[in-house]
């Protein structure tokens, strides 16, 4: 059977030298690395079959969330490795379109279980995770904007809660600003909030750093 081969996006040198030593001693190959959103859309183009492993905090003011929308858009497979453990976050990845949610406190081990059940073509979930999640989800109504928005909807909201203006989302989803007030007007109304408040409301639920 071929080997996994995996693309590790993180801003930390020291962590993606140790990541690389994991795998090379588990038969999975490191094709490439990177340490920013731009970096992982570059070599998204020459390796698209590999899995990439995204940290959700990428230095300054980058946030994940975005990036695993445009890698699954690519039809690329993600597997987030991140510090953030709460279930809020963790729910936000998979229904971004993650295969698997590792948090950093995690046993090495569980990386390597993460991308040889990815590879084959599952999704990994840390043991006892899902049922938590399962009960999460089905406890009372949901506040998280990942539950009241559409994916466009959701992709503009954690840009704008990152500070972005109108004119900034327009230019980097390829959208009419026109069409970017509108959705701010919907997701105001589905969120029942202010612009204010959307980067306290994305700070809740682990959308935003």
């Amino acid at each position: 059977m071929k080997k996994p081969a995996v693309v590790i996006i993180d801003d930390h040198a020291v962590l993606r030298r140790g990541l690389k030593d994991l795998f090379r001693h588990s038969n999975i190959d490191v094709v490439a690395e990177g340490s920013n959103v731009n970096e992982a859309l570059e070599l998204a183009t020459n390796h698209a079959s590999a899995i990439f492993i995204v940290d959700l905090n990428l230095g300054g003011e980058e946030n994940g969330f975005p990036l695993i929308a445009k890698l699954r858009g690519l039809d690329i497979r993600v597997m987030i490795y991140s510090m953030r453990d709460n279930l809020d976050t963790i729910l936000a990845a998979y229904r971004a379109g993650a295969s698997a949610y590792i948090p950093k406190s995690a046993d090495s081990s569980a990386l390597v279980d993460a991308v040889n059940k990815i590879a084959e073509g599952g999704t990994y979930f840390m043991p006892g995770s899902a049922e938590q999640l399962m009960l999460y989800i089905s406890t009372g109504a949901s506040d998280n904007p990942t539950d009241l928005l559409n994916a466009s909807e959701l992709k503009i909201f954690i840009l704008a809660a990152n500070g972005k203006r109108a004119e900034e989302i327009a230019k980097e989803l390829d959208f009419a600003v026109g069409t970017v007030h509108n959705r701010l007007s919907g997701i105001r109304r589905k969120l029942n909030c202010s612009n204010m408040d959307f980067y306290k409301i994305a700070l809740k639920h682990g959308l935003v750093a």
